[in-house]
């Protein structure tokens, strides 16, 4: 009954691959949630640890788990409350290893986020409050070659975002900077691609763009930033520059803007 997860390798994780399609909803589930379970078991923080100083993509173990996220893309739709769990396996593991821009694991979960893009986009907007870590995540898929999928859905949905927190005043707590930082560093690798920017049509969105510019700014004069978010706060004040220009460039005549920019 049980699946021989002592004894996984790459090969047995590619024959796995082959016949998981065959399986029902239920098989696939188990298999999913024991496969994280393996993850986790192989994530000793000691060990994990020893290996973060070395080239990770060459340890054995390292190449089970990079296999072992390249199934999830084949499970059924059934099993994606396993998503949130997969989801935070895979910072939780990059965190400890030290690698937080490339790993084994990202092309295997790029592709799995990008197969259920407007899923994806609604766990992972959930929690922009909730720390950077899953706002950093989103932007860095954003800026995949192959994520066009999900590109596509957070750039149409921008002011599904930024409703989220509309109406919040110049006095952020620590939940809605970090919100505001998540917002911006999305927002960012969206203008980064050379695709369509539609979020550029609704000025909505770019109100409350220009008002978080202004909070930031308040907070950068006043002294109020916590000191884990100074930095941060910093990127996000040069990418909400960078964001206006994308704006103006598509909007040479909004001559409102070029006047709320300079207060900013």
């Amino acid at each position: 009954d049980a699946l021989p997860i002592c004894r996984l390798s790459t090969h047995t994780l590619d024959t796995l691959g082959l016949i998981l399609p065959e399986l029902t909803a239920y098989s696939q589930i188990d298999i999913g949630s024991r496969l994280l379970d393996h993850v986790n078991n192989i994530a000793e923080p000691g060990f994990l640890q020893r290996i973060s100083f070395t080239l990770i993509d060459r340890n054995d173990q390292m190449k089970v788990v990079a296999s072992i996220f390249e199934i999830f893309h084949l499970l059924s739709p059934a099993a994606e409350k396993l998503r949130p769990r997969l989801i935070d396996t895979f910072l939780d593991l990059e965190e400890k290893l030290r690698r937080t821009k490339q790993s084994p694991f990202r092309k295997p979960l790029y592709k799995y986020l990008n197969q259920c893009p407007r899923e994806a986009w609604t766990l992972l907007r959930g929690k922009l409050d909730d720390g950077l870590k899953y706002g950093r995540l989103l932007a860095q898929v954003l800026e995949y070659p192959d994520s066009q999928p999900l590109r596509d859905i957070v750039a149409a949905d921008v002011e599904i975002m930024t409703a989220q927190r509309a109406g919040q005043g110049s006095e952020l707590n620590e939940p809605q900077l970090t919100f505001l930082i998540n917002a911006t560093h999305i927002l960012h690798s969206v203008c980064a691609s050379a695709g369509p920017q539609p979020w550029t049509e609704k000025k909505e969105s770019l109100t409350w763009f220009m008002q978080a510019g202004r909070n930031l700014e308040k907070l950068f004069r006043t002294n109020s930033l916590p000191p884990h978010l100074r930095l941060p706060a910093e990127q996000a004040r040069e990418q909400l520059m960078d964001i206006f220009i994308k704006y103006m460039k598509a909007h040479t005549q909004d001559i409102d803007l070029q006047i709320g920019r300079a207060h900013v």
